[in-house]
């Protein structure tokens, strides 16, 4: 019995990771322009903004 996993294929992961940001950046943000000051500005730092 053959229990082995098959590859995966992980050329295409930075374009996948790309593609999660590229989605989910918008998002975030206008979560945290929602937010109350300060807590937009520690949140935007916490994200790197």
């Amino acid at each position: 019995m053959n229990t082995a996993q098959p590859a995966i294929d992980t050329a295409d992961v930075p374009a996948l990771l790309l593609r999660g940001r590229t989605l989910a950046t918008p998002v975030l943000r206008a979560a945290v322009a929602r937010l109350a000051p300060p807590m937009d500005t520690v949140a935007a730092y916490h994200f790197g903004w």
